[in-house]
């Protein structure tokens, strides 16, 4: 059984860490899909509208590999809620592992990598 002590240190530390973490998921990525020539990616973004930009990193995997087929950036202005993105890019029929980053400011504020087939 907690004792009243160790609830009074356990409390302020919860809010610490509450405080800390709640500027770190306001923006995520939803769906990614492929459409030739683009690359749509949903980006949610809870926070304040910003510019920032997106660069996708591209691993084939064919033939049991993974061999990186390209780097995309693309400018962003994300308005706060639901953002579509589409990243001009070329892919053959395959799977492909997506290295996805949000920056802005020069942070990185979102990464996540995805696998992808394209038909």
């Amino acid at each position: 059984m907690i004792s009243a002590k160790e609830n009074l240190l356990i409390i302020p530390l919860l809010l610490i860490l509450a405080i800390f973490s709640a500027g770190c998921l306001d923006t995520s990525f939803g769906a990614v899909e492929y459409s030739y020539p683009l690359l749509n990616v949903e980006i949610n973004n809870a926070g304040d509208e910003a510019d920032a930009y997106i660069q996708v990193t591209v691993f084939d995997l064919s033939g049991f590999r993974q061999i990186e087929t390209g780097k995309y950036v693309e400018d962003v202005h994300l308005n706060t809620g639901q953002n579509l993105v589409s990243v001009p890019i070329e892919l053959e029929k395959g799977d492909y592992k997506l290295y996805l980053y949000l920056i802005e400011n020069d942070e990185r504020k979102v990464a996540e990598i995805r696998d992808i087939g394209v038909e």
